[in-house]
């Protein structure tokens, strides 16, 4: 007697044959949710109960590392730290290597362009503001201060609002 998933996937049949289950949990969880971006993956992470925590301590880390001094929750970034931290993300995204090193690289990309973005009013990247706006604006709302007034500015700044309050 087959079992009921052996059963449903012997007829979940697409053109060139049967499913496999792997393919077909994909195809479902796709129907359910959509397709997720990898900054999905950061904004999961960021939902758990320590993940503001978890955020500060990265991106504290972060700031330090590349020379942005922070005086409270005021950043004086150096001319070139926020385009070596862009870079830097960039590349731990590229790598993929791991999850944690892939969420390290998220948040210092998007902590890079979101501070640039608040602080100076431009975007270092080629990527279209209002493709950020959401981004900026999801993960304000994932963070405490000072990371989430950062990114609610920078929100606002992507969506064509530079005079809403940060």
């Amino acid at each position: 007697m087959m079992t009921f998933q052996e059963d449903f996937l012997q007829d979940s049949v697409l053109p060139g044959g049967p499913v496999a289950p792997e393919r077909l949990t994909n195809l479902l969880r796709l129907g359910m949710i959509g397709t997720r971006k990898t900054y999905h993956r950061l904004l999961d992470r960021l939902a758990m109960e320590d993940g503001a925590a978890w955020f500060d301590g990265i991106a504290s880390s972060a700031i330090r590392n590349f020379g942005i001094e922070r005086e409270g929750d005021e950043l004086r970034p150096a001319p070139t730290s926020l385009e070596e931290m862009k870079r830097s993300g960039k590349r731990a995204v590229a790598r993929d290597r791991s999850e944690p090193e892939l969420l390290r690289g998220l948040i210092e990309y998007f902590l890079a362009l979101s501070i640039e973005a608040s602080h100076n009013g431009r975007w270092m990247t080629s990527r279209d503001p209002s493709e950020l706006a959401p981004i900026m604006l999801d993960l304000a709302a994932s963070v405490s201060p000072p990371w989430s007034a950062i990114f609610e500015r920078a929100g606002f700044l992507a969506g064509g609002n530079p005079d809403e309050p940060a």
